[in-house]
């Protein structure tokens, strides 16, 4: 087979299918992921376990135990500085079987460990996006990732 001799173009060999998807060139805007335990990534919150992997985000998290409270605190800080934002969970999906365009949440499902929930501001830049929500000791603590797990959830009542 000849080389093809369009510049930009180029030949591969037959190997199988071959899966192509569009990706956004440039993301202008904030993204805040968060590390989400509920019944949308786990088919009992209860039976959860983070995985080792987490460990690599850092050496503390937050265990946020009103999630109401927080998504409104957060809301709200971004409401007062008049941005307009979509916020949910990431959906995962298998490379080998999408085809089209991704959105801000969607992930490959090599990723699916992180469960993401995410916010997702139209800043129309790239600086970070700063504002308060306040003090968190109310609605959450705060545990070594070293400690990740032996962390359990019980239900209440």
């Amino acid at each position: 087979m000849k080389p093809a001799s369009v510049k930009g173009s180029f030949s591969l060999p037959l190997v199988g299918s071959l899966h192509t998807k569009k990706a956004a060139e440039t993301i202008l805007g904030n993204v805040y992921s968060l590390y989400c335990i509920s019944s949308y990534h786990f088919p009992s919150p209860t039976d959860f376990a983070m995985e080792g992997k987490l460990k690599a985000f850092g050496t503390h998290f937050l265990l946020i135990k009103d999630v109401g409270a927080f998504l409104e605190r957060v809301k709200a800080g971004i409401r007062a500085l008049r941005l307009d934002f979509e916020h949910g969970f990431v959906e995962y999906y298998d490379r080998e079987q999408f085809e089209g365009t991704t959105t801000l949440f969607q992930k490959p499902m090599e990723y699916a460990y992180q469960k993401e929930f995410r916010f997702y501001v139209y800043t129309y830049a790239t600086a970070p996006l700063v504002f308060r929500i306040g003090s968190l000791e109310d609605i959450a603590d705060m545990f070594e990732t070293k400690d990740m797990g032996e962390l359990k959830l019980v239900g209440k009542g």
